[in-house]
């Protein structure tokens, strides 16, 4: 097991006038591998999690982490992205949209105190967005800027694709699952070679549709995201 080392740092006072002595503790943290897993909608919940338990990090297309979690329950890592999927906050399609990777610090067989302390050092450390303390929703306005961001996406694919689009939402449902990291790197590679996109969205749309029979795509999420005005 790697263990790793996470120093806290304290200030002490011996009486009201003396000087504040700083005091160094040191606190061990064991963890097994890091495992970094690429954010693929599609295949996610069959492939890229397991059963482990530890702590996990959330990174957007732009590698910036929105999420930091920890799972300790028999399910392990897997159990738990079922559970946001279903969670009533609404922030997994959200993430669906953004999310380009996961790290996940292994920690089988740890003690759960040790899971919830690099949990709380990680969430102090990254501060990402969708990290609630506190019963205060500090996610609203990283929301409203991904909303912006998926009916931006929605004119740019609008723009490129040749083929009629009828209804706006279903594209934009589409485009959450997808994932914007695939779909951005689709139009700027239609850059260099035009009619790359209409290929590729043409035969993204057929596979989504085969499988998207089985899908719920109206949780509340998913209504905030792809009815934004």
């Amino acid at each position: 097991m790697l263990k790793k080392k996470i120093y806290i740092k304290d200030l002490i006072e011996q009486e009201p006038i003396a000087r504040a002595e700083h005091i160094e503790e040191q606190i061990y943290v064991e963890i097994g591998n890091t495992k970094v897993i690429v954010w693929d909608n599609e295949t996610l919940f069959t492939k890229g999690l397991t059963k482990s338990i530890g702590v996990y990090v959330i990174y957007d297309y732009e590698n910036k982490p929105i999420y930091v979690g920890k799972t300790w329950d028999s399910d392990g890592f897997l159990g738990r992205f079922k559970q946001h999927r279903l969670d009533k906050k609404g922030y997994f399609p959200y993430w669906e949209l953004i999310a380009n990777k996961i790290r996940f610090y292994i920690m089988d067989g740890q003690d759960p105190i040790q899971i919830l302390l690099l949990e709380r050092i990680k969430i102090h450390h990254l501060n990402p967005p969708f990290n609630i303390d506190e019963g205060i929703d500090s996610t609203l306005e990283y929301r409203k800027v991904i909303r912006n961001l998926l009916s931006d996406t929605l004119d740019r694919v609008k723009d490129v694709y040749s083929q009629p689009i009828v209804i706006d939402e279903y594209i934009k449902y589409f485009i959450v699952k997808i994932g914007y990291y695939k779909i951005s790197e689709a139009l700027q590679q239609d850059l260099s070679q035009p009619g790359h996109f209409n290929n590729w969205f043409d035969g993204e749309l057929y596979k989504f549709q085969k499988r998207s029979t089985q899908s719920k795509p109206y949780i509340k999420g998913f209504k905030e995201l792809i009815n934004y005005m």
